[in-house]
């Protein structure tokens, strides 16, 4: 019984860890803005790219690291002159 009620507690960290089918309307310009900062510097880390966000384009916290983590999804986002314009549409393209 104690199993069964652990696996039933773990079942919606599951769901939510997973990242989303297609990219939030809300985060369409926190994305474009990351992917932006991305192709200037390819080697900033994640947790540098979240500092900028929030310093910067007064992106809060919990945004820009739902958005880093969408970034990190996208392969092609890591290579230079990678278009961030259709970020959105190609991270909802992979993620169909």
């Amino acid at each position: 019984m104690n199993k069964l009620f652990s696996i039933f507690l773990l079942l919606p960290l599951a769901v939510y860890a997973e990242p989303p089918k297609i990219v939030s309307p809300i985060d369409h310009a926190p994305l474009f803005h990351a992917c932006s900062e991305k192709q200037e510097n390819l080697n900033i880390s994640s947790n540098q790219l979240i500092d900028k966000l929030v310093a910067i384009y007064h992106i809060n916290r919990k945004t820009a690291e739902r958005v880093v983590s969408l970034l990190d999804t996208i392969p092609a986002a890591a290579q230079p002159g990678f278009d961030c314009s259709n970020v959105d549409t190609e991270y909802n393209n992979i993620h169909k």
